[in-house]
């Protein structure tokens, strides 16, 4: 009975819990909203820093989406004129709610990339242009500690005990099931993932712990945000030629599994005329001259002509 009792209190606890989180995604949704809203601000961050090169503010945004867990298509969606805080706080609508480190993260990446403690920024209303200012200018670092430093603080040490799980999905991807698969693990992998070389959807990430490469793909680009993100290791010296000169993984290998799934629905060679594809000893499926691999190869083909 007592047993009963102490379930139906937690699940009570439980349902109250998962009730009074509704209100504050919905508004931190609608918060943020105002930010997806906006096109490109890519001409933004060009005017106010003229000298600045595009990689240069690319790399900068991509520290700062990687820490808030945005996505890398979303850099663009900031302006220079923005407030951290402000951010932070769409994000969390409600004071008290916990977080998921997104200040402490940035401020990590900040220190890997470009030797920058955020901890030392004296201004709460700091906005990303001027980070982006003291970054490219070093005489402009040095601030007394603040009101950002207690949130960037607060759990860098607990960030900092944390294991890869790189060993552990090392296998290579082959087929649509590892994929789909890879995309479950997502949140384990990239636990410890900082980007490291941001391309057109996809990014070459390193483990903050190991030092491991890996890339990280959308394989389903057609949904809304680019749906799932998916992880797989690589090998290279050169992050940003290889994502300039390496076709993606996850699209050819749906590609492939997109067509194995057409031929077989093609059905069986029942013939009993042989395919009409010359050196072709098989027999032709129903409605058609050729067998399944060349009947899709003619559909393919004509596709193309188009």
């Amino acid at each position: 009975m007592k047993d009963i009792i102490v379930i139906a209190i937690i699940v009570i606890i439980g349902a109250v819990v998962m009730i009074s989180a509704i209100p504050v995604e919905r508004e931190s949704k609608r918060r943020l909203q105002r930010y997806w809203n906006r096109m490109c601000t890519g001409k933004e961050w060009r005017r106010r820093f003229p000298d600045a090169t595009k990689d240069e503010i690319r790399r900068f945004l991509e520290t700062f989406v990687d820490g808030f867990t945005f996505q890398s298509s979303q850099r663009l969606k900031f302006e220079p004129n923005d407030k951290v805080m402000d951010i932070y706080r769409a994000l969390y609508p409600s004071t008290g709610w916990p977080d998921a480190s997104e200040v402490e993260t940035f401020a990590r990446n900040l220190k890997r990339e470009y030797a920058f403690d955020l901890a030392k920024v004296e201004d709460p209303h700091v906005t990303l242009g001027q980070l982006f200012m003291m970054i490219r200018n070093p005489n402009q670092r040095r601030h007394p500690t603040a009101l950002i430093a207690p949130l960037v603080r607060r759990n860098v040490g607990r960030a900092e005990k944390m294991k890869c799980r790189c060993a552990e999905f090392s296998q290579p991807l082959r087929t649509m099931a590892d994929v789909r698969a890879r995309c479950d693990a997502e949140e384990m992998i990239a636990a410890t993932l900082r980007n490291t070389a941001p391309g057109d959807w996809r990014s070459v990430r390193t483990c903050s712990v190991c030092g491991a490469l890996w890339c990280q793909e959308y394989p389903s680009g057609e949904m809304h945000g680019g749906g799932a993100p998916c992880s797989y290791r690589i090998d290279t010296d050169d992050p940003d030629r290889w994502l300039k000169e390496t076709e993606y993984l996850t699209a050819r290998i749906r590609e492939r599994d997109d067509e194995a799934e057409f031929i077989a629905s093609l059905g069986e060679e029942v013939g009993p005329a042989a395919c009409r594809q010359n050196g072709c000893d098989r027999k032709t499926i129903r409605h058609s001259v050729f067998c399944r691999q060349h009947h899709f190869e003619n559909i393919r083909a004509a596709q193309k002509r188009k």
